[in-house]
């Protein structure tokens, strides 16, 4: 069974059905993409700075993806993410607090990080103020 962040009853972002490293349609579907340079979000259509607070400077999954920028999802909308940060070793092993996060929420849809030694874990959340641990 695959486990939503907050809810106990939310369903996860991906079914094993997917293709392995194709994006859920619940993050495709949804018109919250941006592009980025040095994790400053760029509006896809203007290239000046996109806010996370305002919709007007973000864009679909596809306008994002054509300018061939590297993309960003504006998390809300019932979308939350887990970054691990350094949880991999030089060999793209998880440690063992990342191993147990991913049985955890095993099914959501993982991605490693930009920098290559960290994972994104995606999936539903309840809306909520953003923290750190």
């Amino acid at each position: 069974m695959t486990r939503a962040f907050a809810r106990p009853d939310a369903a996860s972002l991906i079914t094993a059905t997917q293709a392995p490293r194709s994006l859920p349609v619940e993050l495709t579907s949804r018109p919250r993409w941006v592009n980025h340079l040095n994790k400053r979000p760029l509006c896809s259509r203007t290239g000046r700075w996109a806010s996370v607070t305002d919709p007007s400077t973000w864009s679909t999954h596809a306008a994002a993806s054509a300018t061939g920028a590297p993309l960003g999802f504006v998390l809300g909308d019932g979308i939350g993410c887990i970054d691990l940060d350094g949880c991999l070793d030089e060999h793209g092993i998880p440690n063992e607090a990342a191993r147990a996060l991913l049985a955890y929420y095993e099914g959501s849809y993982v991605e490693v990080s930009p920098s290559g030694r960290g994972l994104h874990i995606w999936g539903t959340a309840v809306p909520q103020r953003g923290f750190k641990r």
